[in-house]
């Protein structure tokens, strides 16, 4: 091919050469893309993590009151029983 069949008449700019900027420019979006959606599913995922920790330490309290309680009710029925 001769240059003047792969050289832009206007700006002078090879079509090859246009042609991967186009594509380059084109996967540079979508990895963008690709980018935004990974960045809104980790934010998503912290948030179920960050909501599941919480639920975790309320849990572990409330079972930590609990034993407590049984404690001291056992504690309890021991001294009434010594008293006997």
């Amino acid at each position: 091919m001769e240059r003047r069949e792969t050289v832009c008449r206007y700006c002078g700019v090879s079509y090859l050469v246009f042609h991967e900027f186009h594509q380059l420019r084109t996967q540079l979006s979508q990895l963008e893309s690709e980018l935004k959606q990974v960045k809104e599913t980790a934010q998503k995922e912290k948030a179920q993590y960050d909501a599941l920790e919480l639920n975790r330490l309320e849990w572990e309290k409330e079972l930590q009151l609990q034993m407590k309680k049984k404690a001291d009710v056992r504690e309890k029925m021991v001294r009434e029983d010594s008293f006997k």
